[in-house]
């Protein structure tokens, strides 16, 4: 497994490994004495770092190894210097290994926190649309109050109508009655004058009979046209009243359902398109996440991370056989070295939650949201426009005026 930043701690180890043979063999050859220093700076000439960081680990596993198990090691080993070399393994390699983790870790974290950051954009967005659909039963409540009183002085301004042309008709007629019976020209008085053989004192007493009921007939004709014109007059003026109060009541009542159709739009499209985002913003998360997961990603290289702890863990047992007194007990240490596994807090430490748990997307939550027909503009039943729209939302048998917002007009986004 590849990664720059062991390259520094594990050339000083392929260094160190490399010096405590060059200085046995140097020891056992009884050759010309070659300081430290110098040993280190020939194998940096020569030192070419690989790619594979646990297969170098390996190699230097096995330098180690043989050097522990050469029989003439002796007393060549300082202890000092076996001491600094783990220290140099805990302090720098180890922690290499430990921040890689970290990293890897806080890469799948942000990722797992992209998928709720989706879900808490949506939420935040979703909320003013709830907000916006629940104000709309109180809306819809006072629309339909309205529609209740545009009914009534619709029924009251019908029901005055009707009067109003009986009593124009009463006034017609009896007008009409006065005009035609009393006019000048049929004032006329039927018996002659000349007949003599007619009583005088009779003929003038029947004459003023005659005029006196005629003037009481047409007084009373003159009095029925005039007391049904006024009454007609009266009861048309309250009917203007009436007319003029039910059209104001209509006017009122659009402009509450215009409120109506147009938040039960807005809430519809925040809804839509949130949740169209959401989709979009959670596909592309949960993809990277399936693709972090996947065998030859992040679960993977936790394995890698696992075996260099293992290996480094190995090459810490062994230095510390270097120091052992006898050929035999340096054997037994090699192999309980060879047997090391991690401890549970080592694996814990350097386990991923989510390559152990696996990760279940929050596939719910659209439902959660609310977000189930919402997404399809057509049928959403709380979008202003559709016909599930107006059977949840327009109270049979009260008036409704055409809708015109964005949605009913066709201006979507």
């Amino acid at each position: 497994m590849k990664h720059a930043s062991y390259r520094s701690p594990l050339t000083w180890l392929l260094l160190a490994s490399t010096h405590y043979v060059s200085a046995f063999k140097v020891s056992s050859m009884d050759t010309a004495s070659v300081s430290m220093q110098e040993s280190i700076l020939y194998v940096l000439r020569h030192y070419k770092p690989g790619a594979d960081i646990l297969h170098q680990l390996h190699e230097i596993e096995a330098k180690f190894t043989r050097l522990a198990l050469s029989k003439t090691l002796g007393d060549n080993m300082n202890a000092d210097y076996v001491a600094k070399t783990k220290e140099m393994t805990n302090s720098a390699f180890k922690a290499s290994i430990m921040g890689q983790f970290a990293a890897y870790n806080q890469t799948l974290s942000d990722a797992s926190q992209a998928v709720a950051l989706c879900a808490a954009n949506l939420a935040s967005a979703i909320a003013m649309a709830d907000g916006q659909l629940k104000n709309l039963s109180t809306t819809r409540a006072v629309h339909d109050a309205c529609r209740q009183e545009q009914v009534m002085l619709r029924d009251k301004a019908a029901t005055c109508a009707r009067k109003e042309s009986t009593l124009q008709a009463v006034a017609d007629e009896a007008c009409d009655y006065y005009i035609t019976t009393f006019t000048v020209t049929q004032l006329t008085w039927v018996l002659p004058c000349e007949r003599p053989e007619m009583d005088v004192e009779k003929y003038l007493s029947d004459s003023y009979t005659y005029w006196d009921n005629l003037l009481t007939a047409r007084n009373l004709a003159d009095s029925n046209c005039s007391n049904s014109s006024r009454t007609s007059l009266a009861y048309a003026k309250n009917c203007r009243e009436t007319e003029k109060n039910y059209t104001w009541q209509i006017g009122q009542c659009d402009l509450k359902q215009v409120k109506m159709d147009g938040d039960s739009c807005d809430q519809a499209t925040t809804r839509r398109l949130e949740c169209n985002s959401y989709s979009k913003c959670f596909g592309a998360s949960s993809d990277a996440i399936a693709q972090m997961l996947g065998p030859g990603n992040y679960c993977g290289k936790q394995k890698d991370l696992q075996a260099e702890f293992l290996a480094v863990n190995k090459i810490q047992c062994i230095l510390d056989t270097l120091l052992f007194p006898t050929y035999q007990s340096r054997q037994n240490g090699i192999q309980a070295c060879k047997a090391l596994t991690l401890t549970a807090a080592e694996l814990s430490s350097l386990s991923l939650p989510q390559c152990a748990k696996g990760y279940v997307a929050p596939t719910s939550i659209l439902q959660q949201m609310n977000c189930g027909g919402s997404t399809d503009p057509t049928s959403d039943p709380d979008r202003s426009g559709t016909s599930a729209y107006a059977a949840k939302w327009y109270t049979p048998g009260l008036p409704i005026k055409e809708c015109v917002s964005s949605c009913c007009m066709g201006i979507t986004v």
